[in-house]
């Protein structure tokens, strides 16, 4: 999960937003089932994290998407496999 976020990032930066896209769409696939090893406050965590993620990319807000997944995607994963 790690190295999809750090592809998903460095595609992000880079604004390669078709293979971007591609990661985004295996991290969402993978935090779907990530969402049943959270406690109910991780899981609204991870909605809000999600719903932010939404804006972002309808706003083409390439930089905040990136810090999204690493600054509140990132951590709620970390928790779950602790």
């Amino acid at each position: 999960m790690e190295e999809l976020l750090s592809e998903a990032q460095s595609a992000l930066f880079q604004y390669d937003i078709i293979r971007a896209s591609k990661y985004l769409a295996e991290i969402f696939d993978l935090l779907d089932q990530l969402q049943e090893m959270l406690d109910i406050t991780q899981q609204a965590q991870l909605q809000e994290a999600l719903q932010q993620l939404d804006r972002s990319l309808q706003n083409n807000d390439y930089l905040l998407t990136a810090d999204l997944l690493e600054y509140a995607i990132q951590p709620l994963i970390n928790r779950a496999y602790q």
